[in-house]
């Protein structure tokens, strides 16, 4: 089994950034140029979810910008392989990378999936 702290150690020797500290809940939070945060879940220690927060839904339209995601999401989904969720009022993009399938030399290449996927929705983000 790989832990979360395994993980983030891969990942940051690949990409050459500094361990993030676990938060008081134990999250591990990655800070990088851009304003952009993500976080390490790793709910198995088989299995590691690469997740970023895209803001919250709206309360005034929420239906309009939902509509909006959701058609995105699906004209995006050939090229893109992260999942755009909404919980708790909030847009969330996720990528799930299976540790049993998946060798441990192609995290970096899997969270680079990831961070490209985050940046084509941020700039391409629908405004409500």
């Amino acid at each position: 089994m790989t832990s979360k702290t395994d993980i983030a150690e891969i990942l940051c020797a690949a990409a050459g950034w500094r361990q993030p500290e676990p938060d008081g809940d134990g999250r591990l939070v990655f800070r990088l140029e851009g304003d952009l945060a993500w976080e390490l879940v790793t709910p198995d220690d088989r299995t590691a979810v690469f997740l970023a927060d895209l803001g919250a839904c709206p309360e005034d339209r929420p239906d309009d910008l939902c509509r909006r995601a959701g058609v995105m999401a699906a004209g995006a989904f050939p090229r893109r392989r992260s999942v755009l969720s909404l919980k708790d009022g909030r847009f969330r993009l996720h990528h799930t990378v299976n540790l049993a399938l998946s060798p441990l030399e192609e995290l970096p290449d899997q969270c680079a999936v990831f961070l490209n996927d985050c940046a084509w929705w941020r700039a391409n983000w629908p405004t409500a």
